[in-house]
């Protein structure tokens, strides 16, 4: 404000994204198809508990793996990308995993080694508009909730990522470096400052 003329409107309505985004730059680079699987397939999961929590769906998945534009040693920069479009909008994290892990199988060149990777879901809607397809299995798209659900309860109560699929992997040596990480006292229990008299 400048003399009590607001420059800003008050927003009371809560907007929805229109696109998330969900990418990392490696710790170490990845040269191997399992490596960039996980890494592709935690991103995706990630979107998936992001739109839940907003209650969305997204109708487009895209994906990016890039190679490092700073390095001499390789030959060009490569860098890709592929959209699919899904029949029917899902927060389905299984199903968001699957086509991306679909569209790395077609971008990916076994002669590059990769720096970075995302995923981008579009095509958002509210959950309630999502119009089903006369082909959807309803069983299974209910019992997919509940379990979409069952694990996002876990993971809130216990940390990210501790209820996740089996294609994200445990041994992650693509994951993010953070030797330089400030404490976080107020949320991590394990980092919880110790005083000793």
């Amino acid at each position: 404000e400048l003399r009590g003329i607001p420059c800003f409107e008050l927003e009371t309505v809560w907007q929805r994204k229109q696109s998330i985004c969900t990418s990392r730059t490696f710790g170490d680079e990845v040269h191997h198809f399992d490596q960039l699987v996980q890494a592709l397939s935690t991103y995706a999961a990630m979107c998936g508990a992001k739109l839940r929590k907003q209650g969305s769906c997204a109708g487009v998945i895209t994906i990016f793996i890039l190679t490092n534009p700073f390095k001499d040693q390789y030959r060009f920069n490569y860098k890709g990308i592929r959209t699919i479009r899904l029949e029917t909008p899902t927060n389905d994290s299984l199903e968001i995993v699957s086509s991306a892990i679909a569209a790395l199988r077609s971008i990916y060149r076994s002669d590059c080694i990769y720096k970075k990777a995302g995923v981008i879901v579009s095509g958002i809607m509210p959950q309630s508009q999502v119009q089903l397809s006369f082909f959807d299995d309803i069983g299974k798209i209910e019992k997919r909730y509940n379990l979409m659900r069952a694990m996002d309860t876990v993971n809130d109560s216990y940390g990210r990522m501790k209820v996740r699929f089996a294609v994200n992997g445990f041994e992650r040596k693509w994951k993010l470096k953070q030797e330089r990480l400030s404490p976080r006292y107020t949320t991590q229990m394990k980092e919880l400052m110790q005083i000793t008299a």
